[in-house]
């Protein structure tokens, strides 16, 4: 079986299409939609609560700020020896940091004002 991944509005026949980036009628997903998305998968679940994790145990050692894309590339580094290498591998989308963020200071009142936020640029 041909595994087919990215934007793809037809796979081939006995191809598993793991994500499309498009939405039912054909156009793409907004960065928040495909955020939305990937935080609903195992994976999603998972990663957000090893940072939630993270970010919680630096508060509790003092810090009261910290950069989330410092969170986000240690989670990928300890997911990546968990899994280990594969046909896909493991993927975070540099894109969903600042929607995790938001999504963490919003959900945990210990964590509000912790990390530094922009204006979305794109929805």
């Amino acid at each position: 079986m041909r595994l087919v991944v990215g934007l793809n509005r037809s796979a081939p026949e006995g191809a598993l299409l793991l994500w499309s980036g498009l939405r039912a009628d054909g156009r793409l997903l907004t960065i928040q939609e495909q955020y939305e998305e990937w935080r609903s998968t195992p994976d999603g679940e998972l990663v957000y609560g090893a940072i939630r994790q993270h970010a919680l145990r630096m508060v509790d050692a003092g810090w009261r700020h910290y950069g989330l894309k410092a969170l986000w590339e240690a989670a990928r580094y300890t997911r990546a020896l968990q899994v280990g290498p594969d046909e896909l591998g493991f993927k975070l989308c540099n894109n969903h940091t600042s929607r995790m963020a938001r999504e963490l200071m919003a959900e945990c009142p210990e964590l509000a004002g912790f990390f530094d936020l922009r204006e979305l640029r794109t929805p």
